[in-house]
C-alpha cells in the first residue's frame, strides 16, 4: 500500500474532512495491526535462533566438562604417583 498515493487521492476526493480523517485512521490501524503481526514474527523468530543458541552453548559445556573431569582425574594421578613415589625414595635412602 502506498501511503502517498492514498493520500493524494483522499485530497482529491470531495467528502467531507472528518471522512477523510477517519479513513486514515483506519489506515493507521491496519497498519499498526500489520506491524504488530511482524513484529510477533520477528520475536518468535529470535525466540528459536536464541534456544537453538542455548543448546549449542549447553553442548560445549558439556564437551568442557568431560576434558575438566578428565584433567581433574589426571592432576590427581600424578599427585598420587608422585607421592608414591617420593615416599618410596624416601624409604630408600633412608636405609
Amino acid at each position: 500500500m502506498n501511503l502517498e498515493n492514498t493520500n493524494r487521492n483522499l485530497l482529491q476526493i470531495k467528502i467531507p474532512e472528518k471522512d477523510k480523517q477517519a479513513i486514515l485512521n483506519l489506515i493507521d490501524l491496519k497498519i499498526e495491526n500489520d506491524m504488530k503481526e511482524v513484529i510477533n514474527k520477528i520475536d518468535t523468530q529470535y525466540q528459536y535462533t536464541n534456544s537453538q543458541y542455548q543448546n549449542q552453548v549447553d553442548i560445549q559445556n558439556q564437551k568442557f566438562d568431560f576434558f575438566n573431569q578428565k584433567i581433574e582425574s589426571l592432576k590427581w594421578t600424578i599427585i598420587i604417583v608422585g607421592s608414591a613415589i617420593g615416599i618410596i625414595l624416601s624409604i630408600i635412602a633412608l636405609k
